[in-house]
């Protein structure tokens, strides 16, 4: 079988199963085009007045065990600003105010071996764009039945912990740089 035949099986079972790009591929067919192209991202910094981000416990086999800075894959012909909400409400339950352009753009690559993960191409390349974000009205940690240490279990830090995700690591070499435009508009 050609490529160009296997494409087209492709789009017949995607258009059986109803799949739509600007709704989601769904997981499977997510990651088998993670091992094809890099990924666009938006990452939320989120700060408060108190000049503390907000990160997400999370634990999977393609990112790890640790802190991270919650973030969203952006869908086909979807713009910034609504997977940058989309993913607030999926995250913090609540939207929030972007502020400004992004403060930072990384390219990030996941290179070391990754437990779990049976091919290693899978999310392993994304194109990380990083917005500065507030919540639009007062916030409540709101943590449900999350307890510390599970998935989604969020917190206030003053600077990045050590259990930040490696493949967040990139944060942790700029973050001097990072304060430098967050503070600035405070």
């Amino acid at each position: 079988m050609s490529i160009r035949q296997a494409i087209q099986n492709l789009k017949c079972e995607m258009d059986k199963l109803a799949i739509n790009a600007e709704t989601g591929l769904g997981k499977e067919l997510f990651l088998f085009a993670s091992t094809l192209t890099p990924i666009g991202n938006v990452d939320l910094l989120v700060t408060n007045e108190k000049q503390q981000i907000l990160l997400s416990w999370r634990n999977d086999p393609h990112s790890g065990n640790g802190w991270h800075i919650p973030g969203g894959c952006i869908r086909f012909k979807e713009k910034m600003e609504e997977r940058i909400q989309k993913t607030a409400q999926e995250e913090f339950g609540t939207p929030v105010q972007t502020i400004g352009e992004p403060i930072q753009v990384f390219e990030i690559f996941s290179d070391e071996y990754r437990e779990g993960v049976i091919d290693q191409c899978e999310r392993a390349h994304f194109i990380t764009l990083v917005y500065h974000c507030r919540f639009l009205k007062e916030f409540q940690l709101e943590q449900g039945n999350r307890k510390p240490g599970e998935p989604g279990y969020l917190q206030w830090f003053d600077t990045l912990p050590d259990d930040l995700l490696t493949v967040q690591s990139c944060y942790r070499a700029r973050w001097s740089e990072i304060c430098k435009k967050l503070w600035r508009n405070d």
